[in-house]
């Protein structure tokens, strides 16, 4: 298996960025409705499916 490494870690750091933004602003509009946050389920689901994916787009789409 050839990993195309800019792709993997490009597509990769950009959905990490999208779920720490979701993380960020869950907690900021928890704070203001004096709710509690969802924590960290978001992104401890969504990193392994981070992870899951780049494997698979690696394995079945070679660069």
């Amino acid at each position: 298996m050839d990993i195309d490494w800019p792709r993997t870690i490009g597509a990769g750091g950009v959905t990490l960025a999208v779920l720490v933004a979701v993380y960020v602003a869950d907690f900021l509009e928890s704070e203001g409705l004096d709710e509690p946050p969802a924590g960290l389920w978001p992104l401890i689901g969504g990193v392994p499916g981070v992870v899951l994916g780049m494997l698979i787009a690696n394995l079945f789409f070679p660069g």
